[in-house]
């Protein structure tokens, strides 16, 4: 599943993330490409051009993740409550 990044500073860029699966982690996609991971963190160009590391954190239950760029985090959908 993928789930689409809504930034200010990614307008008109087709930045997503797509959940984990069985065998793999969550990562990032850019125009549906995945992004390279290194050290944990992801690299993507804003409009402006400048260089932003992306860092997803998840939760063992909670398949979607959160989106942390600098000192922003990205919710992208509600977190699950302990009874789901």
């Amino acid at each position: 599943m993928q789930i689409p990044i809504r930034h200010p500073r990614f307008e008109g860029q087709n930045l997503s993330v797509q959940t984990a699966g069985l065998f793999r982690g969550a990562r990032v996609l850019h125009y549906g490409n995945p992004v390279e991971k290194r050290k944990g963190r992801y690299a993507v160009r804003t409009n402006r051009g400048e260089r932003v590391l992306i860092q997803l954190k998840g939760n063992l239950l909670d398949p979607i993740p959160k989106v942390i760029f600098g000192n922003e985090t990205i919710v992208l959908a509600r977190p699950l409550i302990w009874y789901e």
